[in-house]
């Protein structure tokens, strides 16, 4: 890692129309944090939403050593894996989750940095900038699945966790809960 005053590590919008090299480095990036490879042949980790997605990067000298990603959407009910929220009883405040919502609701997602940078504050900084993204698209409730060390960055900052997600086979060695944020 090469933090300088000469060589400053910012955080930088990226655009999805080039999301081979966003999904390659987190393939990378997670390689080490109990994802399954197996389950990714091609060395990417990408979906069919992320072209719907906000995205953010940070880079050391041209490679993404850090990022995360965005979704915004009018429901629960249509946020990926929407069932997982449901289930747990998580609603949108002021409504039901197949009926609406307040706003708009956040489904920050993809937090990913490379082993060589971690515990650096750059998960951090990527999750200030989701919160500050979805305060500025009028978010007031957000969800998401949180491996352990996520959780305990998001607890602090008034998530709630509400207990265990499903297994997820891609990840056989991480136990993922269940979070919100009610952001009003």
């Amino acid at each position: 890692m090469s933090l300088s005053a000469e060589n400053p590590l910012v955080i930088e919008p990226y655009e999805a129309s080039h999301l081979e090299e966003l999904a390659a480095f987190r393939f990378r990036a997670w390689c080490d944090a109990g994802i399954d490879p197996r389950c990714f042949p091609e060395q990417q980790w990408s979906d069919p939403h992320d072209h719907l997605r906000l995205h953010w990067v940070v880079r050391d000298r041209g490679e993404i050593v850090a990022a995360a990603s965005l979704g915004i959407h009018e429901r629960l009910c249509e946020v990926d894996e929407a069932e997982v929220y449901i289930a747990a009883g998580i609603d949108t405040p002021g409504s039901s989750a197949q009926q609406g919502s307040k706003g708009p609701v956040g489904a920050p997602a993809r937090v990913a940095v490379l082993s060589a940078y971690r515990r650096h504050g750059f998960a951090s900084l990527l999750l200030d900038q989701q919160d500050l993204a979805m305060r500025d698209a009028g978010v007031h409730f957000a969800v998401r699945q949180s491996s352990p060390s996520m959780q305990r960055l998001l607890l602090p900052r008034g998530w709630i966790d509400h207990g265990p997600a499903p297994a997820d086979p891609r990840f056989p060695e991480v136990d993922f809960h269940i979070m919100s944020w009610d952001l009003l």
